[in-house]
């Protein structure tokens, strides 16, 4: 009975800190916020399935037991376990007329009404239908009533609760947008009052940091200004345009997917839907270079705002500046001149496009990496890097070749240095040469066991489209370097990912389009590799002591 009566009173506090909002009187108005949970049927699978991946079925067998102990044909105390639950709110100016209220499906209403009777709170039930309990702690008013198979509870006033201005589960809790659960932020539907003083609070802190002048020249001063005023306008127009933001963390038993995401969408029609659309037209003319046999690959392309790299541009010429004075002879002042020149173009340009690509292991447990940054200057740079081999002393000299290989017209240049890595690097990568390409819009690097097959396929790569940024590890295949670490890692990925690679991987995305989505996750058979990692490793323990 107190476990019940504690399981009622929680949900409750959900709405302790609402009040309705007058202004609100009817399902025209947008809820600030909606919050969904999948049933508890899904959420008692779910910890079911998560426990067997783990390696705790048994623990998990238990818990479902007790929990059926209170799950009859009408529920749970009248509580209907199969659909799914929520919450929606309005946000006030002024904070105090803020509301919310719960939404629990109901199996049989009478019995929920019993329940509340046996807890001693004593519904009274008015002439439209509502009732009202007294909460002992907090000492306030709930209310509560009963529409489309729900019961909707608040607390202190009972106006949101009219019939006119219940929102249906369909409008809370559509299917689609639920997953394991979520939450949704209305921007629209911020007060202005709070936007306005966010905003005003904001802008005067960042005014501020505006005003403050340390040791910094005229061109470091007017880029930091600029990099402030983009940030201040970049929450500006998240207030002002932003549509909604969604988080949703989702178990997919069927995918065997457990991923959290995060968007953000602009109002239709505004300067910030605009911007996050473009997003979706990213080209890369370096990610293409990740292979299929990857086991860890990477890019990130991203451009800084107009107005900062305006501003960029007189503090990159005042460090270049600094640099050349500062080279200690006429040698390398000529070299880092020649770098320069070949550099500061696409430092200027603002944009980053990065690609890395780590590929194995083989039979030797060896690994292969290939890399690339896209550049806008590159005949300067492979001139750069010619001069600099031919200022080398002739030991070193000779451990460099230049145009040693060829893909059409890119010249690939072969450096014998892999003795003296680190032991670590040798074990991963093996004593292989470094392989070197300057494309006409790229420069290209690999080592490692096949690295110069790896670098002729990389510079055939054409441009693409592409997330903003890609992350995605195969744990199948990085469980050899793991297992420099874990030495159960190998033994364990063979036994949790089988034949099927597929199910061995962890990923981080973020994409533009309809909406800025970051998304991150795992496969379920990855729970179940940490989980064998982890019992080998105590039962080593165990045994060594």
């Amino acid at each position: 009975m107190r476990a019940r009566c504690v399981l009622f009173v929680a949900l409750l506090a959900l709405t302790v800190l609402a009040a309705p909002v007058r202004s609100a009187d009817d399902k025209t108005k947008t809820p600030t916020l909606i919050v969904r949970v999948q049933s508890l049927d899904g959420l008692i699978a779910d910890a079911r399935y998560l426990a067997t991946l783990a390696g705790r079925e048994e623990e998990a067998k238990q818990a479902e037991a007790f929990l059926k102990q209170f799950t009859g044909e009408k529920g749970i105390e009248g509580l209907d376990t199969k659909q799914p639950m929520g919450l929606y709110g309005y946000l006030a100016g002024n904070l105090i007329d803020t509301q919310a209220v719960v939404l629990l499906p109901v199996a049989d209403e009478q019995t929920f009404v019993a329940l509340l009777k046996r807890l001693n709170l004593n519904p009274d039930k008015d002439k439209d239908g509502i009732y009202s309990v007294q909460l002992p702690r907090p000492n306030i008013p709930a209310y509560f009533r009963f529409a489309n198979k729900y019961v909707y509870v608040t607390v202190r006033d009972k106006d949101v609760l009219e019939e006119k201005r219940l929102l249906t589960p369909a409008v809370v809790l559509p299917a689609k947008e639920v997953g394991t659960a979520s939450a949704t932020l209305n921007l629209e539907s911020f007060p202005k009052e709070l936007r306005d003083l966010i905003v005003g609070q904001f802008e005067l802190r960042l005014g501020d940091l505006k005003e403050k002048k340390g040791r910094e020249t005229e061109a470091q001063h007017a880029l930091r200004v600029k990099t402030i005023d983009e940030v201040s306008g970049t929450l500006k127009s998240l207030l002002e345009d932003g549509g909604s933001v969604t988080v949703q963390l989702r178990i997919d038993q069927q995918a065997n997917d457990l991923s959290l995401s995060g968007s953000l969408a602009g109002r239709p029609g505004t300067t910030l839907a605009k911007k996050i659309k473009a997003l979706a037209d990213t080209e890369s003319a370096v990610a293409g270079l990740i292979g299929s046999e990857s086991a860890m690959g990477a890019h990130l392309t991203v451009a800084l705002p107009d107005a900062v790299r305006t501003a960029m541009g007189p503090t990159v010429d005042e460090a270049v500046k600094t640099m050349l004075a500062q080279a200690k002879d006429a040698t390398a002042r000529e070299l880092a001149e020649r770098y320069a020149k070949a550099l500061v173009p696409t430092i200027k340009d603002g944009t980053l496009d990065v690609a890395a690509d780590l590929r194995g292991s083989s039979d030797d447990k060896l690994y292969t990496a290939v890399m690339a940054v896209r550049l806008k200057n590159t005949p300067d740079l492979d001139r750069a890097i010619r001069a600099s081999v031919e200022k080398l002393p002739e030991k070193e000299r000779e451990k460099v070749k230049l145009d040693a290989e060829s893909v059409g017209n890119v010249k690939i240049h072969r450096l014998d240095v892999s003795k003296q890595f680190d032991p670590k690097a040798k074990e991963l990568l093996g004593e292989n040469p470094i392989y070197v390409a300057v494309r006409d819009d790229a420069l290209f690097l690999a080592m490692g066991e096949n690295g110069l097959k790896a670098l002729h396929g990389a510079v055939k790569v054409k441009p693409k489209t592409v997330p903003l940024v890609n992350v995605e590890m195969s744990l199948s295949r990085l469980a050899t370097l793991i297992g420099h670490t874990q030495k159960a890692a190998p033994d364990a990925a063979r036994k949790a990912f089988g034949k099927d690679k597929d199910d061995d991987k962890v990923y981080l995305t973020l994409t533009g389009g309809k909406a800025l989505q970051l998304r991150a996750g795992l496969k379920g058979p990855v729970i179940r590799f940490f989980s064998l990692i982890d019992k080998a490793e105590k039962k080593k323990g165990s045994d060594d002591q």
